[in-house]
């Protein structure tokens, strides 16, 4: 059997990963989403389609299951996730170089993490990032020695939103999609992402710390809600 449209609106649609919760809880008009991806099926299918085959593809794409279990597995982890909120935090990117990136790491050394201060290095070939507390910048943009062109980026007025995860989260598909689009469809803006394994970090806007914490906060509890309903 040939290319068929089903296959090319099976593909798209695994390509729009931010429609997933709305099919799930059937929110989309498949008129209006046969209509908007009406060209892409054709480029796809080297000819035009009508819009009536479309729709039916969607509609068997959905009903053949290609959802189920997606929200469950997100919601499984998101559930038992715990959250932390740092405010008063500062962001800055040096070009990388061996003296900036032994005085970082004499700099990490004065960190007091048992007291509770925080200092990330994040590292790459090209540059060194730097999410810290506030109170530390100073010493940081003493590193650039007055040369302004060591400097890539700074920033203040900056909140860390943490999110404590449980170990299947690396294993879980849509976690961070997930929780980016919470924050996003509240406005939030993202400067940065880092993470370990147990471990996920949003550097925010301070302005927006509490609205974020907030929907994120909402977002667990209702993950936990949806897990018992969806069981």
């Amino acid at each position: 059997m040939g290319y068929s449209v089903m296959d090319a609106v099976s593909e798209i649609l695994a390509e729009m990963h931010y429609l997933r919760l709305a099919f799930k809880n059937d929110l989309v008009n498949y008129s209006a989403l046969a209509r908007m991806i009406q060209p892409l099926v054709a480029e796809r299918m080297k000819e035009n389609v009508g819009l009536d085959a479309i729709i039916m593809a969607i509609r068997r794409h959905v009903h053949s299951g290609a959802f189920n279990g997606d929200n469950k597995n997100i919601y499984e982890v998101v559930k038992d996730m715990k959250l932390v909120l740092r405010t008063d935090m500062c962001y800055i990117t040096f070009h990388r170089s061996d003296e900036t990136y032994h005085a970082l790491i004499e700099l990490e050394r004065s960190v007091d993490w048992i007291g509770g201060e925080k200092m990330y290095i994040n590292q790459r070939s090209e540059e060194i990032s730097v999410v810290a507390m506030s109170r530390f910048l100073s010493q940081l943009v003493g590193i650039a020695k007055g040369d302004g062109k060591r400097i890539k980026h700074k920033a203040e007025g900056l909140a860390l939103l943490t999110l404590m995860e449980p170990m299947t989260c690396d294993y879980t598909p849509g976690v961070l999609a997930f929780l980016a689009s919470e924050l996003s469809g509240i406005g939030v803006n993202i400067l940065v992402t880092f993470s370990s394994l147990s471990y996920t970090s949003f550097l925010i806007e301070e302005n927006d710390a509490a609205a974020a914490y907030d929907k994120i906060n909402s977002s667990i509890q209702m993950a936990k809600k949806l897990h018992d309903k969806l069981g």
